[in-house]
């Protein structure tokens, strides 16, 4: 679990061509919310003012990658993104990374389907393209593909015809499970990766980013902070609106559960010069291949804070990685009770070795 860059440095998207600032910015968040038949979708309502200088803060700072899709807020995050970034000076533009996603059909206001036919994916790419103000998407990214995808030729052949015609430059995917994307890579089929990696699921760190290393991919992570668990504010009681996709994903049970095992964690995260934000970020953005981590902002405050790891990272101690895998997947299948004693157990073993050896 060594070979990441200096945090602060800008680091190549695999062997695409594409360098790019560390800390990268998320869309969905800066898309109004809805609930699409009953289902949550986004993080709930944000302001166009709001989410504009969210954007604007982001490029002031440096960022250059940023990351979005056809169904954040029904084309939405796209559009606002396309409008800031075309306001910006063509040499500036220029160096500009956008990734966004295909595969998924909108259905306003029912919940998007898949759809990977030659068809649908050109129109969703010409769409997006139309949205965001450009000739030519940076990174396109099949969005969530279905567990078979590394085995459909006919989804690939009909990417690389539109890739032939200069719809887009880098091809990649964003996948839900680890083994997908681990499937992707064996086959040969993308450049980039799209995964979840934080401190409370880091099996792609193990599992994954060797692979991606050997074989030369960009690794992009989503969601570092863990939906904002990992900010270390989010209480256990905190109740989502039906427009926040946490209202599912992080209620009841789950959040207690969630915030318990991100407090355990607390001592490898935070230390001297980084607060936990900056420990949980530290951690995504020192995995091996990783290029980019983009984090979620809803307010100019969170994208500077963000980009402020970079910083912290430089002045304190790294992060114990093993740690942090370790606590992570401590008590995982056990009862809560006893999840919870393994965890505390494993923390303490770990605080009696540390002190022995004086680190």
């Amino acid at each position: 679990m060594t070979g990441a860059p200096p945090p602060g440095e800008r680091r190549p998207l695999g062997r695409t061509g594409l360098d790019v600032f560390p800390v990268g910015l998320g869309t969905w968040g800066l898309a109004p919310g809805a609930a699409l038949r009953s289902r949550p979708a986004g993080y709930g309502p944000i302001d166009e003012a709001t989410a504009e200088r969210v954007v604007e803060r982001a490029l002031e700072l440096g960022v250059d990658f940023f990351d979005t899709a056809p169904t954040y807020g029904n084309g939405a995050a796209e559009t606002l993104l396309g409008r800031v970034l075309a306001a910006r000076a063509a040499p500036e533009r220029a160096r500009l990374v956008v990734a966004t996603k295909v595969g998924r059909r909108r259905r306003d206001p029912a919940p998007p389907i898949r759809d990977l036919t030659a068809s649908g994916m050109r129109r969703s790419i010409e769409e997006s393209l139309a949205r965001l103000r450009r000739d030519r998407i940076d990174v396109l990214l099949l969005h969530d593909p279905p567990p078979d995808i590394a085995s459909r030729d006919e989804v690939f052949d009909t990417l690389e015809a539109l890739r032939r015609e200069g719809l887009f430059r880098v091809l990649g995917a964003s996948v839900e499970r680890v083994e997908d994307g681990i499937a992707l890579l064996r086959a040969g089929r993308v450049e980039a990766l799209e995964v979840e990696l934080h401190a409370l699921r880091p099996e792609a760190e193990t599992a994954l980013l060797p692979l991606a290393r050997e074989r030369g991919a960009g690794v992009i992570v989503r969601s570092p902070l863990g939906h904002g668990v990992l900010s270390g504010r989010l209480p256990a009681s905190r109740r989502f609106p039906p427009t926040d996709h946490r209202h599912l994903k992080l209620s009841g049970y789950r959040l207690r559960d969630a915030v318990e095992r991100a407090e355990a964690l607390r001592p490898w995260l935070e230390a001297p010069g980084r607060t936990f934000l900056h420990g949980a970020l530290a951690y995504a953005l020192g995995a091996e291949a990783v290029s980019v981590a983009i984090p979620g902002a809803r307010t100019s405050a969170h994208i500077e804070e963000a980009v402020e790891t970079l910083a912290a990272a430089a002045r304190s101690p790294p992060v114990d990685r093993r740690a942090v895998i370790d606590l992570a997947r401590a008590g995982h299948g056990l009862p809560r009770q006893a999840a919870r004693r393994a965890r505390w157990l494993l923390s303490k073993l770990y605080r009696t070795v540390r002190y022995r050896l004086g680190i």
